[in-house]
């Protein structure tokens, strides 16, 4: 088979066989071939795109999520007798999910309410008060994950 050009479409392999150049069996070949690279390509794009997201994120967000997550099975399994601990849940994964997912929002967000639940608990429940404080300032020494401008190439 001679050194077919670079082909990018089902149509110029198309071409290719009705002018000649190739043969039925060089077709089947190339064409197989050409549907396995895309296949591939595609597969690694979306690995790419799934992992990578999670490969950046700052191990002080990866300690804050074990911790909301802690918190929130323990939500969990007050709601037969604390309904409002639904609501607590549901914030602990919006939280969750927008720390991970590189959210300003939820970040700004998460800072205020931890500073809230400090000045809230600090005399009834000091230690708590304590945690509170420690995930806030986890949260804002990952402040470059939130805010800084992605690198540009041209």
């Amino acid at each position: 088979m001679e050194k077919a050009p670079n082909i990018t479409s089902e149509e110029e392999l198309q071409k290719l066989r009705i002018e000649g150049k190739i043969n039925d069996e060089e077709y089947n070949e190339l064409l197989i071939a050409m549907n396995k690279q895309t296949t591939e390509n595609v597969q690694t794009h979306n690995n790419v795109n799934i992992y990578s997201g999670f490969r950046n994120v700052p191990w002080q967000i990866w300690v804050v999520v074990a911790l909301l997550g802690l918190e929130g099975l323990n939500n969990l399994l007050i709601i037969p007798t604390q309904l409002q601990a639904i609501i607590w849940l549901a914030v602990k994964v919006i939280f969750i999910l927008g720390l991970i997912k590189g959210w300003k929002w939820v970040f700004c967000l998460s800072v205020i309410v931890g500073g809230i639940h400090v000045l809230f608990f600090l005399i009834p429940a000091p230690i708590t008060a304590l945690m509170n404080l420690v995930l806030i300032a986890l949260t804002i020494s990952s402040y470059r994950f939130y805010f800084s401008s992605p690198i540009t190439s041209n």
